[in-house]
């Protein structure tokens, strides 16, 4: 019958839909994004031409308006999901460059202090830091790979911890300059992370 046919056209398109969203989300291909606008406005014009043709039916037009909400829903959805990937993306690229600027300004720090006899002390802890930072950089990788508390813990542990050994260096007039670059861009560096968070919840 064809209430029968529209009902598998109908399950057969949301199974397709349901496709392009997983593989969106587990790898991020964005090829198939146009399919599902388009398989989302095949839909509701499958939709709204059963609606006249059994405008007469009170029962099809129930379920007819209970698959045109479910459909918007589902829509509204994936649009949300699609807006957070892309905030995430953007996050990330400001994110990477301000990392990056804390291991320059550590790393700058220690080859200067390490030129300096007398310094010897401040250069060995900021290679302690420089370590810290490598290892901060691991928990941060595994928090975008696998969101997971345990890996937000370590990464917010060593960001406090390279914190408190920055603050507690010594280092001459010269190179107080770079040391605060690197304590504010750790600042700038965890506040990217809270967003990230905050993106995920």
């Amino acid at each position: 019958s064809q209430k029968v046919a529209v009902a598998s056209e109908l399950k057969d398109i949301l199974y397709q839909l349901k496709i392009i969203r997983q593989d969106f989300l587990q790898t991020g291909n964005q090829q198939q994004l146009p399919k599902f606008d388009e398989l989302i406005a095949q839909t509701h014009k499958s939709l709204q031409h059963e609606a006249t043709t059994y405008v007469n039916d009170v029962d099809d037009q129930q379920h007819i308006q209970d698959a045109q909400t479910a459909l918007t829903n589902y829509e509204k959805g994936f649009n949300q999901v699609k807006q957070l990937q892309a905030d995430k993306s953007v996050l990330r690229k400001s994110w990477v460059a301000i990392g990056n600027g804390v291991i320059n300004s550590f790393s700058q720090l220690d080859q200067q202090l390490g030129q300096q006899a007398d310094n010897w002390q401040s250069s060995l802890a900021v290679a302690r830091i420089n370590q810290q930072i490598a290892l901060m950089r691991y928990y941060v990788r595994g928090y975008i790979f696998e969101p997971s508390q345990k890996n937000l813990d370590g990464a917010k542990q060593q960001i406090a911890d390279i914190r408190r050994q920055g603050k507690a260096l010594t280092v001459p007039a010269a190179e107080q300059n770079l040391l605060s670059n690197a304590l504010s861009g750790l600042d700038e560096y965890e506040a990217k992370l809270d967003g990230l968070v905050d993106i995920d919840k």
